[in-house]
């Protein structure tokens, strides 16, 4: 980042930690522009996250006989870290960690197309292309 050490009191991730080729780098770099004491505030989707869904498009894919889409979707889930995972990673790039929040809710949708239509889903597939 182009910012000079020890720079900010508050950094803020959302979904981000993920979307790093290296988060313990990520976090290493969000560390050296961390004033002492200041805080990072995350949110990120833990492996496991969209199991259900995840589970009925990998039984669509398998019977369609599309394993490299399977394969796609195999890697998009394990390139996620654990709870457990994330915890260490943070504690390895030396932040503490004061307070932590699970939550998780559920979207429900009359059909598939309306799913697909849906801006969530959207927004989604187009922050996934362009950093493809």
């Amino acid at each position: 980042m182009p910012f000079p050490n020890a720079h900010f009191d508050l950094i803020v991730s959302n979904i981000g930690i993920n979307n790093f080729a290296d988060a313990r780098a990520a976090l290493r770099e969000c560390r050296r522009v961390a004033k002492t004491g200041a805080r990072l505030v995350l949110t990120t989707n833990a492996q496991g996250h969209f199991g259900a869904l995840y589970a009925l498009l990998d039984a669509i894919l398998n019977g369609s006989g599309l394993e490299p889409a399977r394969d796609a979707l195999r890697r998009e889930g394990e390139h996620r870290h654990s709870k457990h995972a994330i915890m260490n990673l943070l504690v390895d790039s030396r932040f503490s960690v004061s307070r932590r929040f699970e939550q998780s809710f559920r979207i429900r949708f009359v059909d598939g197309s309306t799913m697909l239509r849906h801006s969530l889903v959207k927004w989604y597939h187009r922050g996934r292309s362009s950093r493809r």
